[in-house]
């Protein structure tokens, strides 16, 4: 039942499917053409393994025999469960190991914006090279973007696809990518982290039967079926139905935002003491349409349903991958489910507390449960990942989506880390802005910016904040709620926006600085403040009013015996 359910998931999400393939039009008549080396773009143009690396490809030297793709029939496959399929067959310059530029660029193009991707091994009938430098570059454009989720498919007549895989594998290992076998089930796969590289022999193959070859008319449905197995999960499906959910209402939403608005947004921007704030105000209309689109999206067909969450356990006990900790081992699966269909109240807490060998408090037992839903592998990971998320909405080291040319802002809920300050032990200390947006905002000269500190904790101590520094080292931060430790470094603002923004270091990835001018010092060196992320707003105005709380303490001098009658 929840694998059906992701595979729902994944078939209402997948909406594009690429083919680069040769052969997708076998009755085309090609002519020779002259060499055109494409340049080294990384994203662009398909890499190929450097001259003095071990050439793991087929030899040029063996012509192999050509396995033909029926194009037309494949994209009426696919349009009978609603995905929209292009292939393109990308001729070679005239040599092998080479495409030409156009086809090159092209073939990138329409990978980047494909959700998955089909590529056949021999692109030039001789070679693996074309194959492995389009894989290789995609990946490496992945990369060098913060990551995405990416399903690739080679789609071969080759016979031995173990040994196509430990090819690929050692190019793409050889490139930095983290990639290893995928021994779960009968696919010949690899995968990351997000990523999920299958290999499936065409029909034509030599092979004429197994679990891996695949006709033109099974290949829509295996394909969904590969995604929905590397999308396999509760917080996945929620991701994908919520990015399905969008992608249906898009057009409503294109509707409902038509030109005959343009005056009225053009009336406001005039009627604005800051004409410029009308842009901020455009997008966000915008993102609360969004959000409405996915609240009743969310409300219809939930993965994160009881139903689907004990489906999910089901599933996970029976492949063995639902492992408690030792001290909750003897806890029977209905006491689980029964955490999920009640809550945690005091009756179902005392009733689980009494039901584990070591009988752990009920006191105690909250710290416990993400121990029990995640297995004692994963937990403090999934954990600290999942506490980033509830309280960061961008974050600098996490995986955000940060597109080129943007620079963040320096207002309330900036979180920082200064490097070379005093706190050798912590290599640094924490801050958190709490200047209020409206002054954060339309700058004209330099201005004081209140940071308030955090210390860092170890796991078993109380904390509010989770982030991640540069070397993908996970840190639990405590408030220093003490408005006598606070730092009033002063910023000069960014002349075009007219706000303080973080200048990136052209020498390291993600790594943005917010620079006092000089006003500042550690000893002999300026202050400088990296960019961790940005607090959710609300997170961000509970730090704010618990200050201000703080600030605003009475400090009453009364009779003693009354203060300690009182309620």
């Amino acid at each position: 039942m929840f694998l059906e359910s992701c595979r729902e998931i994944a078939q209402r999400f997948v909406q594009t499917v690429v083919i680069v393939d040769d052969q997708a039009f076998p009755q085309r008549i090609e002519t020779p053409q002259a060499e055109v080396v494409p340049p080294p773009i990384r994203g662009l143009a398909p890499t190929v393994p450097d001259e003095d690396s071990v050439d793991v490809g087929i030899p040029v030297e063996d012509e192999q025999p050509a396995h033909g793709l029926d194009a037309g029939e494949l994209s009426r496959q696919f349009a009978s469960i609603g995905i929209v399929c292009a292939a393109y067959a990308p001729l070679q310059s005239g040599e092998p190991g080479q495409l030409k530029e156009v086809d090159a660029i092209n073939t990138a193009k329409l990978a980047r914006h494909a959700d998955v991707v089909v590529v056949d091994w021999l692109l030039d009938g001789r070679s693996s090279s074309l194959a492995i430098g389009l894989i290789r570059s995609i990946l490496d454009a992945d990369r060098d973007e913060g990551g995405r989720l990416r399903l690739i498919a080679v789609y071969t007549g080759q016979d031995d696809l173990s040994l196509l895989r430990g090819q690929l594998l050692t190019v793409l290992q050889g490139a930095g990518h983290n990639l290893q076998l995928d021994t779960e089930g009968a696919a010949i796969a690899l995968r990351g982290k997000h990523q999920r590289l299958v290999f499936l022999n065409k029909a034509e193959a030599s092979i004429s039967a197994g679990p891996n070859v695949v006709s033109v008319t099974e290949l829509p449905s295996r394909l969904v079926n590969e995604f929905a197995t590397m999308t396999q999960g509760i917080m996945p499906g929620v991701a994908l139905a919520s990015i399905a959910a969008i992608r249906e209402g898009t057009h409503f939403l294109l509707a409902k935002f038509d030109t005959t608005l343009d005056g009225t947004l053009a009336a406001h921007r005039a009627l604005l003491p800051e004409p410029a704030d009308a842009a901020a105000y455009a997008f966000d209309l915008i993102a609360k349409e969004l959000s409405a689109i996915l609240e009743i999206g969310g409300e219809m067909r939930s993965p994160a349903s009881l139903e689907n969450m004990e489906a999910w356990l089901d599933h996970e006990q029976k492949a063995s991958r639902f492992r408690l900790r030792a001290d909750l081992d003897d806890l029977p699966m209905d006491k689980v489910k029964g955490l999920l269909r009640n809550g945690a109240t005091d009756a179902v807490i005392k009733d689980l507390a009494e039901s584990t060998a070591k009988k752990i408090g009920k006191d105690k037992i909250w710290t416990h449960l993400p121990f029990l839903y995640c297995g004692a592998d994963v937990e403090p990971q999934a954990n600290h990942a999942f506490a980033r998320l509830a309280c960061l909405r961008r974050e600098a080291f996490g995986e955000t989506y940060l597109p080129k040319g943007w620079r963040p802002m320096l207002t309330l809920g900036t979180l920082l880390f200064e490097e070379g300050s005093e706190e050798s032990e912590q290599f640094g200390m924490y801050h958190v802005c709490v200047q209020a947006l409206c002054d954060s905002v339309r700058l004209k000269e330099p201005r004081f910016f209140p940071l308030l500190p955090l210390k860092q904790v170890k796991v078993d101590k109380k904390f509010s904040l989770a982030a991640r520094l540069p070397d993908t080292r996970d840190v639990w931060l405590a408030l220093e709620m003490y408005p006598y430790k606070m730092i009033f470094p002063e910023f000069a603002p960014d002349t075009n926006t007219k706000t303080v923004r973080g200048v990136p270091d052209p020498s390291k990835l993600k790594h943005f600085y917010f620079t006092p001018p000089g006003k500042a010092q550690h000893g002999s060196k300026p202050r400088k403040f990296l960019w961790l992320g940005d607090l959710r707003p609300t997170v961000a105005q509970r730090i704010a009013h618990e200050l201000a709380s703080r600030v605003g303490r009475i400090g009453l001098d009364e009779y003693e015996w009354l203060r300690l009658k009182a309620q």
